[in-house]
């Protein structure tokens, strides 16, 4: 006997292969990504399209993200609704020196059903976050100028700390290379070490 979920999947996978939906469809349907839908389908194919080949089997995640960092997760989440994964990770590094992937960040909140797609965030004008502590985010750019009399222009690649504006390396340059940007990053990690984002 099948459970109600395994019927389900049944259901629309029979849909999605009579062409009646397609597989976003599908996979909105079934509330997964559409990666998803494909490997149970695949394995639907695979058991011969035996409909216990669609039964769900729960096993305890090896690399499953312990409650207390989920939790912190979803406060940060709470807090700031309309940040992306990757920016919740970088929050969630700042505000409480937890080092969490995007992608885990991701899977925690559809698990707790509190994911929301990029396309579905609405449209709004970000300010700008600083970070709250040296070395969180170190920020690179190259400015451009004819500085100095009859000669031709130079190019001042620097790169500051985001929290305390701290110049972490810099140099001038007659061009703005790979190999001298590079240079200059190099400096910056001997000097003070790796940022946690660039």
């Amino acid at each position: 006997m099948t459970d109600a979920k395994t019927q389900h999947r049944y259901q629309i996978i029979l849909l999605y292969e009579q062409n009646l939906i397609n597989s976003p469809a599908a996979a909105e349907s079934l509330e997964i990504s559409e990666r998803q839908f494909f490997r149970i389908w695949d394995v639907f194919k695979k058991s011969d399209r035996q409909i216990e080949g669609l039964k769900y089997h729960s096993h305890p995640a090896w690399n499953r993200t312990d409650k207390t960092i989920e939790e912190k997760i979803l406060k940060i989440n709470r807090d700031y609704p309309s940040a992306l994964n990757s920016h919740l990770s970088w929050l969630a590094w700042d505000l409480g020196d937890l080092k969490i992937n995007p992608q885990t960040v991701r899977s925690i909140l559809i698990r707790n059903r509190r994911y929301v797609p990029f396309k579905e965030k609405p449209d709004r004008a970000y300010k700008k976050f600083s970070a709250t502590q040296f070395g969180a985010l170190a920020q690179m750019d190259t400015a451009d100028g004819y500085w100095l009399k009859d000669y031709p222009m130079i190019h001042l690649i620097l790169i500051l700390d985001d929290a305390t504006r701290t110049i972490l390396a810099g140099g001038f340059f007659d061009h703005d290379s790979t190999l001298n940007n590079l240079s200059v990053i190099k400096a910056a990690i001997r000097k003070f070490g790796l940022p946690a984002l660039f």
